[in-house]
């Protein structure tokens, strides 16, 4: 596509309504890659607490399914704690 950001008013509408399960608040817009999964976060959330309650991982650039962070070189997915070890293996 062209690579832009698409979906970002549906995504903070539909995010208003979910907790963090970092921090509590409203407002998460990113959550575990996982289908089955319901845990979410904010992204600045997911940025600090990397690895303690959920994770980053780096996917191949190709990968549609995924997103860049500023600062960060590649591509990305989040998930939930639990479900980034089985990713891992």
């Amino acid at each position: 596509a062209d690579g832009g950001v698409h979906g970002v008013a549906d995504a903070v509408a539909r995010g208003r309504g979910i907790r963090c399960d970092f921090c509590g608040r409203r407002g998460a817009t990113l959550g575990c890659f996982d289908r089955r999964c319901r845990r979410s976060f904010h992204l600045l959330c997911a940025h600090v607490t990397s690895n303690d309650v959920c994770s980053l991982v780096r996917v191949p650039d190709d990968d549609g399914d995924s997103f860049t962070l500023p600062g960060r070189e590649g591509r990305y997915r989040l998930y939930c704690a639990g479900h980034a070890s089985a990713v891992r293996r």
